[in-house]
């Protein structure tokens, strides 16, 4: 078994404050987060190349926030790390939005900085906002009215610019996704977002019954990021432009996913197990996917799953059973695009788990009394 390694250090700050430290792998996948009240922290990591980022963790609309940093970090087996991370003073970007060259009351805020982290703000009732703790560089800034019927174009400021005025005056625009698979078959359930190409903004889409539709968008190209799901590969499909006041209705073709399904059965009675845990193991022995039975004990695994060899599917009792009994069916293979049914798992005869109902106990109680 691989040793840890271990990292830790203190947290810089210019005031006191409570940090927020999150942690992610090479790939940018978020491992953990962590609050700090003491500025210290100590974590434990497998050996590898990890991003650090450290934030203030009061709101964004808090002028004492304090601005943030990441620091990259490579651990090997059982080393131990002191790595110091800190929190500075950054100035806070404050403006006005308007409407009708009125302000904008309670209108809606998307900024993004140039590396890609984004925050949604709400004006006041003057139309005020207020963002602390920004990090220095590029800033978009996008603002919507209270309904999201009318934006702004997207205006490029500066953290330390003091006070930026953003107008509304442009219609949004709406989009319809229709997703089907080769066989046109429409897709039962996605999630995604429409992805504003210029902006980087996301507007969070969901998919039913094979159409999905976003409304509040700002005009110009966009792109669907499709999340994958049970059946169907996930992906980025270019959706073209759209204009102001505008609903454009487009057709996206995906691919399926391979698929694995069975059904796990009580080698006494013959009945299907309830909630049984499902899980698939890759080559080297990692967990690609989990799932449980459902009321049959039949069960389905292929979220994104793709041409793969030498698989292994683990399959343990469920809670009806009172000891763990497991069950490994080796050297499977699945391919993109085709379901795989691996048939009956039978689970060997074992005691079963009977509930004694709950037991509803009488107590006295004192009468009510006025004061």
């Amino acid at each position: 078994m691989t040793a840890l390694a271990v990292v830790h250090g203190t947290i810089g700050s210019p005031g006191p404050c409570v940090a927020l430290l999150t942690w992610s792998d090479a790939s940018g996948r978020v491992l953990g987060r962590r609050r700090s009240r003491d500025l210290t922290y100590r974590i434990s990591l497998a050996p590898g190349r990890y991003r650090l980022d450290v934030e203030d963790d009061r709101p964004l609309g808090d002028a004492r926030r304090h601005g943030g940093s990441h620091v990259l970090v490579e651990v090997g087996a059982g080393e131990t790390l002191d790595q110091p991370l800190q929190l500075s003073p950054v100035a806070v970007l404050r403006g006005v939005v308007e409407v009708d060259e009125l302000p904008g009351r309670h209108a809606r805020l998307h900024v993004r900085h140039e590396d890609g982290r984004e925050w949604r703000l709400r004006t006041d009732t003057h139309g005020r906002f207020l963002a602390a703790g920004l990090p220095a560089g590029a800033i978009t800034l996008t603002a919507y009215d209270a309904r999201r019927h009318f934006c702004s174009p997207a205006v490029s400021v500066a953290a330390e610019r003091p006070e930026t005025v953003v107008r509304i005056d442009t219609p949004t625009a709406a989009m319809a996704v229709r997703l089907t698979l080769p066989d046109g078959v429409a897709v039962p359930a996605a999630q995604g977002s429409l992805v504003d190409t210029a902006t980087g903004e996301h507007h969070p889409i969901t998919v039913r019954d094979g159409v999905g539709a976003a409304t509040g968008l700002t005009p110009g190209s966009y792109e669907l990021v499709l999340t994958p799901s049970l059946g169907v590969l996930g992906g980025t499909f270019a959706l073209g432009p759209v204009a102001a006041d505008e609903l454009i209705v487009t057709e996206v073709v995906v691919e399926r996913s391979a698929v694995v399904t069975g059904r796990v059965i009580d080698g006494a009675t013959g009945l299907g197990l309830l909630a049984a845990p499902v899980c698939l193991l890759d080559a080297d022995g990692l967990e690609l996917e989990r799932t449980r039975t459902d009321h049959r004990g039949g069960f389905v695994l292929g979220r994104d799953l793709r041409t793969l060899g030498e698989l292994t599917v683990v399959v343990a009792g469920g809670p009806e059973r009172r000891h763990v009994q497991r069950v490994a069916i080796a050297d499977v293979e699945v391919r993109t695009g085709r379901r795989l049914d691996l048939g009956a798992i039978v689970l060997a005869p074992s005691c079963t788990a009977h509930w004694a109902p709950r037991l509803h106990v009488s107590t006295m109680t004192l009468p009510a009394t006025r004061v």
